[in-house]
């Protein structure tokens, strides 16, 4: 089995969060104004918390949830889920499907992929967009301490860099949504750790021992301005950052 790095844990973890009824409820009022027959590719699903949600629509038609680990996908086995169809082929930069094949892409914490998001995107096809913003003070602060834990990790943007990298792919933002996401337990974020640096160099459970001090006490010794930015509980390791969901649409020129 793939080991998930911990971007795909997150995505989990988010998933199962209370509030993201209402994520869903944004994703569902979009799709409802498509059409009938919509064919939807759920991008990093997980234990497919979305693709069950939208399984209940009318004018959807078929559903992918890929995942890198076809085992997070095992809840999906339910013949009640009809519509749905699992993939793990290919890997999120390249995804194994032919161009504008979905008329919905729904994405989470995964910006690398905006590219094939793109080819694979019908030209009248709408793409569902979740990732945190910080602002410049946070991001430039908390950058460097994510990219200790895990080294394949793109950096969060801000607000500004979040739409310009959508609009250079070729996106076109129409509706945004913000809201805040609490991460209530700092050892999940420790357990990225392992997962950074699994496949990329030889590691022992020392040297994963002291990356974690590194990083908590990185954490402790922000400045007080970031620290309020966050909500940071230092006592707990908790913390809250800005997250936005966005939906966007293809600029048609692009594929003329």
């Amino acid at each position: 089995m793939k080991k998930r790095t911990h971007h795909e844990k997150l995505i989990t973890l988010f998933n199962r969060n209370s509030f993201n009824d209402d994520i869903v409820e944004f994703y569902k009022d979009r799709i409802k104004k498509l059409g009938v027959d919509l064919s939807i590719l759920d991008l990093g699903a997980g234990s497919g918390f979305v693709s069950k949600k939208l399984n209940e629509l009318d004018c959807v038609k078929s559903i992918v949830a890929y995942d890198r680990d076809l085992d997070s996908l095992r809840e999906l086995d339910d013949k009640q889920y009809l519509k749905i169809n699992k993939c793990c082929e290919g890997n999120q930069k390249k995804l194994p499907f032919d161009r504008g094949k979905f008329d919905v892409i729904i994405c989470r914490f995964a910006s690398q992929s905006l590219k094939d998001i793109y080819r694979v995107l019908s030209s009248d096809g709408i793409f569902l967009y979740s990732d945190p913003v910080l602002t410049n003070l946070s991001k430039l602060v908390l950058n460097p301490i994510y990219k200790i834990r895990e080294d394949s990790f793109h950096g969060y943007m801000s607000y500004i860099e979040t739409i310009d990298i959508l609009e250079s792919v070729g996106f076109i933002p129409y509706l945004l949504r913000p809201y805040k996401f609490r991460y209530d337990s700092f050892q999940t974020f420790l357990n990225g750790i392992e997962d950074g640096f699994e496949n990329s160099c030889e590691h022992t459970k020392e040297f994963s021992t002291i990356l974690k001090s590194k990083i908590e006490h990185a954490w402790r010794q922000l400045d007080i301005e970031v620290s309020r930015d966050m909500d940071l509980d230092n006592e707990n390791l908790t913390f809250t950052y800005n997250m936005l969901d966005i939906a966007s649409t293809k600029f048609k020129k692009r594929d003329a």
